[in-house]
């Protein structure tokens, strides 16, 4: 609901801007009838639940992605976008500042500040310079966590660990 919010303020600035909310979770509802409320219906899209290939191809068609979620352990979503060269917009709890990298590949939020989000959105969308350099920073990140970089640096972590205990019992 924070980006529902945020994007209806955010809207009174970039009021070509569009939102595309995937998923068919239990919150489908309640976002909705808050959508309805805000009256910003014709600007908003629930097309449902959307699984790889074609996912990646929705991400391709965005200018930005933004999550208010204050729970990424993974962030997997945040990766996916990255990965497709979007800016993104986050708050800063959890994992996510390791993804969503302050004015690197994109703008992090206090968590629960609508206006704040909204003022990262309105930043993003209207600065075209500004979502080419966010964007190429989202990729270079997501390069970082790709399966084989990722297993390569486990790979390390674990040699050093063996090391250090080897190094102890001796």
């Amino acid at each position: 609901e924070k980006v529902v919010e945020a994007f209806s303020l955010a809207l009174k600035k970039v009021p070509d801007a569009e939102l595309l909310i995937v998923g068919d979770g239990i919150a489908k509802p309640e976002l909705e009838k808050l959508v309805r409320e805000k009256g910003i219906e014709d600007k908003v899209k629930f097309p449902g639940r959307i699984m790889p290939p074609k996912l990646q191809e929705v991400y391709r068609t965005g200018t930005l992605f933004v999550t208010a979620s204050k729970t990424e352990t993974q962030g997997i979503v945040l990766i996916e976008a990255a990965a497709t060269g979007l800016p993104l917009v986050a708050v800063d709890a959890g994992a996510v500042r390791e993804l969503c990298q302050n004015k690197k590949n994109g703008l992090l939020c206090k968590p629960d500040n609508v206006r704040q989000m909204a003022r990262a959105m309105v930043k993003i969308l209207s600065d075209k310079k500004l979502q080419e350099q966010y964007g190429a920073g989202s990729l270079e990140i997501a390069k970082k966590h790709d399966i084989n970089h990722t297993l390569s640096r486990f790979e390390e972590i674990y040699q050093i660990a063996i090391q250090l205990t080897s190094s102890k019992t001796s």
